[in-house]
């Protein structure tokens, strides 16, 4: 009884991850808004910047302990991290906030190709169908672009990058788990994405305004509570249950976009949203069969 409760609140915890992540992202297209807009840079920088500081202080109050074992895992994971986090807000500012997501939250798909090259997890015809199915519903959200390579627009190739590093990424945690707590794996990223992005980002300045801060510390802090949130998630529901969830983020991102920010999605652009969601649902459901199975046998 007490495992099923267990199981339920890591189930509430993360859907409570995806809506920070959700309000991360909004406070990030919101912050393209605010004068010249805030630059990628400047919100990635300090992301990072909240992030470190609050892991800090947990160690130095005795909250947490951290321990660092593989530090050149560590180095690459925080590189790859800072690079793919910068590669979200990045395509924000160019084709929204509701295509970006559709397009970045598809890294699950070259997680499976990335575990295939590195783990050697050879993948089924099931997984080649879903990473089939994602590539072309990226192919119909910019088909005036693939159609004519003179309109392709800078946002989806930056998206697309974004997701390729975010899906390396994941695999590099996966690795890194085996030898380091949550804590010094996002602690990691935060200090290379820091002094990664420290002097780019003091070379754009911040618009005056009074939403500059409250738009940066926002970035900041939801990204903060849906990381350390969705670790806590994990500690109580598998890793299919909480990638199958993960799906909801882009929803809610779509749903902000358009309401909040007015975006504009046409029907071509609907029909490759459609398409790419349920690749990601496919390639979720597949792998929890797969696991079930294994376990059976």
């Amino acid at each position: 009884m007490e495992h099923h409760k267990d199981f339920y609140r890591g189930v509430v915890m993360m859907l409570v991850s995806n809506v920070f992540f959700s309000a991360m992202a909004l406070f990030a297209r919101a912050g393209a808004l605010v004068g010249e807009g805030i630059s990628a840079l400047s919100q990635t920088q300090y992301r990072f910047a909240i992030g470190m500081g609050f892991i800090v202080i947990l160690a130095m109050t005795g909250r947490i302990k951290l321990r660092f074992r593989n530090y050149k895992g560590l180095l690459l994971r925080g590189f790859v991290g800072g690079i793919s986090v910068l590669l979200l807000y990045l395509p924000i500012q160019f084709i929204g906030l509701a295509k970006t997501s559709v397009i970045y939250y598809t890294y699950p798909v070259f997680a499976s190709l990335f575990g295939a090259i590195f783990f050697k997890n050879r993948p089924t015809l099931g997984v080649w169908l879903s990473i089939i199915l994602a590539v072309a519903g990226m192919v119909v959200i910019n088909w005036e672009g693939f159609a004519d390579p003179s309109t392709l627009n800078a946002g989806i190739i930056l998206a697309v990058a974004g997701s390729i590093s975010a899906g390396l990424a994941v695999v590099m945690i996966k690795k890194l788990t085996e030898t380091e707590s949550n804590f010094s794996i996002y602690l990691a990223q935060c200090l290379v994405g820091f002094w990664l992005f420290l002097i780019p980002s003091a070379a754009v300045p911040l618009p005056p305004s009074w939403m500059t801060p409250v738009i940066l510390l926002g970035v900041g802090v939801f990204a903060l509570a849906g990381q350390l949130s969705m670790n806590w998630s994990y500690k109580r529901v598998d890793v299919n249950t909480g990638s199958l969830f993960g799906t909801i983020v882009p929803v809610f991102n779509i749903i902000g976009g358009v309401l909040i920010f007015r975006e504009e999605l046409t029907l071509l652009e609907i029909i490759g949203t459609v398409i790419t969601l349920s690749a990601c649902v496919m390639l979720v459901v597949i792998r929890s069969r797969s696991r079930a199975m294994a376990r059976q046998g």
